[in-house]
């Protein structure tokens, strides 16, 4: 029980006075049995003025000591002032924000990025931006949903040849960063620069000779076909050396078919079908078909004829 502190008056016999200010090193033991309601303590090791609440250990602060009071915090837009002594600290978003004894710690969540590597060093964000600038033949743009980047190569758009230019298509996907262009069926290739070569040089004469209408084909040649309904004739018996070998190619730019025809009678064409259809001595190639043949001489049937080795597209007897 605090002892109460009166004095005379003027009209009264007794009035209250206010308890003396104490001093304290930190918040005083047994303040309850100790001070009176509102009695002023001053703490020397803080320095601060306290008043006694009247209830166990509880004070309000006066007057901050030598580390100074905040009144007002001022945010990027705003301040905040004090409600019941208590200025809350709110962290927006990715933000948190941790208390303890006289610190406030405010920390980025582990979800926000704030280095960025690449194949080559890194970056920090600016402004809270960073951004993505593709080198050479790589684009980058805004994608879609939000928040996301499309990265693609820009590089190979078209094909120029000896005669025209090719826009390219989807490509298919190159593995590490490389596309191998390989040669089949006589054709080798060979690449300086930005130029591929592609060369024929199968077991016909090599290099390919262009069929450029009607006529009759030489042995041991390799021919492509460009244009329009054709026909052509097989070279004769007597032109011809057993084992020669005559490859055909019909472009898919062709307008039409190609049609090659038996020179000589009773020449067959063998292989799709041993012989040919009685009465059948043509064969008609489709746009972008390919054919091989050979030439030999049947002792026992005393024939001769072309024996298809190889073909590929739509071939028919005609």
């Amino acid at each position: 029980m605090v002892k109460r502190i009166t004095a005379y008056g003027v009209g009264s016999p007794k009035i209250d006075l206010a308890p003396a200010p104490i001093e304290s090193n930190g918040i005083p033991n047994n303040a309850s049995k100790n001070l009176a309601l509102g009695q002023l303590v001053k703490d020397t090791t803080s320095g601060d003025w306290l008043a006694y609440n009247g209830t166990g250990q509880s004070f309000s602060v006066l007057s901050p000591g030598a580390g100074g009071g905040v009144s007002t915090l001022t945010g990027d837009s705003g301040t905040a002032t004090p409600a019941l002594g208590n200025i809350q600290i709110a962290t927006g978003t990715n933000l948190t924000s941790t208390a303890a004894g006289s610190t406030v710690t405010i920390t980025l969540d582990a979800d926000v990025a704030t280095v960025f590597s690449g194949n080559s060093g890194s970056t920090n964000p600016v402004g809270n931006v960073i951004s993505l600038i593709g080198q050479g033949s790589v684009l980058t743009g805004a994608g879609t949903p939000a928040g996301t980047v499309n990265i693609r190569g820009d590089g190979l758009t078209s094909v120029i040849t000896g005669s025209g230019t090719a826009i390219m298509p989807v490509f298919p996907n190159p593995t590490a960063n490389q596309m191998t262009f390989t040669g089949a069926g006589g054709i080798s290739t060979s690449a300086v620069g930005s130029t591929i070569t592609f060369t024929g040089s199968g077991s016909g004469s090599g290099p390919w000779v262009n069929i450029s209408g009607p006529g009759a084909l030489a042995p041991a040649t390799s021919y492509y076909f460009k244009g329009n309904s054709t026909a052509v004739t097989m070279p004769t018996d007597g032109a011809s050396n057993f084992g020669e070998i005559i490859e055909i190619f019909v472009s898919p730019n062709s307008t039409g078919p190609l049609i090659l025809n038996i020179s000589t009678v009773g020449q067959r064409f063998y292989g799709l079908s041993i012989p040919a259809p009685a009465g059948k001595t043509s064969l008609t190639m489709s746009v972008g078909s390919s054919i091989r043949v050979v030439f030999f001489q049947a002792i026992l049937e005393s024939t001769t004829g072309w024996a298809i080795l190889s073909a590929t597209g739509t071939i028919s007897f005609t």
